[in-house]
């Protein structure tokens, strides 16, 4: 089209162009197609460990009715400890890491010799030491730890990873996980983590609900689940809002929690029963300091569907550990 322009005080006429383009978006993978890809690449390269080295072999069929509730308490994978402040063990990621791998495949063991049915895995919370590149808990206090998250997590998740295997070649198993006071963020990071890693595996469950207390039902047994650190003193009444349909089909009612690092049946109120669990780790120096030092391990409980608790089976890090003879 044609305008006019005024130049050196004459008119003049000048010929305008426009020029039109159409965009067309680059065909691509759909962002499923690349997350799948980023956890195949991430764990491309991982070696699981020997099963039947591990936890033995299974016996010729289920025991009807039997589960077995493998508890994950205050593992703190992250967490550093130096003997000489502590006049404990050493403790650091790979020790941790170490430690979980060894309690797991020793009661995944004893349940495989008590021919469970199934078996639930209960992570209740601080799984990992710490939530943020700083350091720090969720809520921001500083801690003696890994400052390498992706460290964390991907040892973490591959230890997991076994866990679970180990469990589900034996008999289908559940994954339950609550957040802790420490890890709060990386505990759903986990989650989302062990769901899409088994996603296709018709033997495993990862509940994916995103609540601090969770529950579990089998038969007519109500299992809860919580870290501990808030409202403990009102699980048992919690329990029965929140899992208010579960509590009328059910006769047995318990609630496991963690947080304190110290075994303990702290109550019975209402007909529920509230069990406190050990930790596996090592104390750090704030905890030594402060004189809050336990027995280090791992339980697990089994129930069956009449609504009987059956038995538990307990692990401990320190019984194979060499007795010291000083502080290095």
């Amino acid at each position: 089209w044609d305008t006019t322009l005024i130049e050196d005080g004459a008119a003049k006429t000048v010929q305008n162009f426009a020029i039109h383009v159409t965009v067309k978006p680059k065909a691509g993978p759909s962002v499923t197609e690349a997350v799948e890809a980023i956890i195949a690449g991430a764990f491309a390269g991982r070696k699981p460990l020997p099963k039947s080295d591990k936890v033995g072999k299974a016996g010729k069929g289920p025991s009807s009715g039997l589960m077995q509730a493998v508890f994950i308490m205050d593992p703190h994978i992250g967490k550093k400890s130096w003997p000489g402040e502590t006049r404990r063990g050493p403790y650091d990621t790979a020790i941790g890491v170490q430690t979980l791998r060894e309690a797991n495949a020793d009661l995944i063991k004893r349940g495989n010799d008590r021919r469970v049915a199934e078996r639930v895995i209960l992570v209740g919370g601080d799984f990992f030491n710490a939530d943020t590149k700083a350091g720090t808990t969720t809520g921001g206090t500083p801690l003696d730890n890994d400052s390498r998250i992706q460290k964390m997590l991907e040892e973490g998740a591959k230890a997991m990873f076994d866990i679970v295997e180990w469990s589900a070649d034996f008999c289908p198993t559940k994954v339950v996980l609550v957040p802790g006071n420490h890890d709060s963020s990386k505990t759903w990071a986990l989650q989302l983590i062990l769901h899409a890693y088994f996603r296709h595996d018709k033997r495993v469950t990862v509940d994916s609900g995103y609540a601090p207390r969770k529950y579990h039902v089998h038969g007519k047994c109500l299992i809860g689940l919580s870290h501990g650190d808030k409202g403990w003193k009102r699980l048992p009444g919690l329990m029965s809002r929140e899992a208010a349909h579960e509590w009328g089909q059910t006769t047995l009612r318990h609630i496991h929690h963690g947080h304190l690092h110290n075994k303990r049946q702290v109550d019975t109120v209402d007909g529920v029963t509230v069990f406190q669990h050990p930790a596996l780790c090592e104390v750090d120096a704030y905890h030594a300091e402060e004189g809050f030092v336990s027995d280090r391990g791992q339980e697990t409980y089994y129930y069956h569907t009449a609504g009987v608790l059956v038995g538990m089976d307990y692990y401990s890090p320190d019984m194979d550990a060499p007795v010291p003879r000083g502080i290095k």
